[in-house]
């Protein structure tokens, strides 16, 4: 994701989801896709991308749940 605006790579991914969530691109209650395809998708870290869902959350646009495995 070169990007020579000056914003950081997080607000530009977090840009992006959030167009993609409020266009429709993905259906309340829909899964993102996983960490691992939205790194390859932006080319950036994962560290990135947990930024960015995390302001996406904070937003209130998309909520995280850990499943456990027994």
């Amino acid at each position: 994701m070169a990007d020579w605006s000056g914003r950081p790579a997080y607000a530009q991914v977090a840009d992006q989801l959030r167009a993609a969530i409020r266009g429709g691109q993905f259906a309340p209650g829909s899964q993102l896709p996983s960490y691992e395809a939205l790194m390859r998708t932006y080319d950036v870290s994962i560290t990135v991308i947990r930024i960015a869902v995390r302001g996406l959350k904070t937003e209130g646009l998309v909520h995280t749940d850990r499943k456990s495995v027994v």
